[in-house]
């Protein structure tokens, strides 16, 4: 059995982060996960693995997600105080591994 590396760990961190600032900003749209899938092009219950930080999004789809959401990808990849994380980090998107 492998041990998660640190850089393992802070890919599900980043996926979890971004996960959140994608459902605060579609919450704040008032928008519906079936809403949102249908505006990136993709299906409700990824939507829902995005925002809880079990599925990682490629570049192209994050790109998708800010057009969707009417805002730049940096917003959706920088870091947020109450995280925990210092303000201004950019976070790397590095995808999930499965068992």
């Amino acid at each position: 059995m492998s041990h998660p590396t640190s850089l393992d760990l802070w890919g599900r961190r980043a996926g979890l982060l971004i996960g959140c600032r994608i459902k605060r900003q579609r919450v704040l749209r008032r928008l519906t996960q079936a809403e949102l899938a249908k505006r990136v092009g993709t299906h409700r219950p990824l939507v829902a693995r995005v925002e809880r930080g079990l599925s990682c999004p490629t570049l192209q789809t994050l790109l998708e997600y800010a057009d969707a959401l009417e805002m730049p990808i940096s917003e959706l990849m920088q870091c947020v105080d109450d995280a925990g994380v210092p303000e201004g980090v950019i976070l790397p998107v590095v995808p999930l591994e499965r068992p």
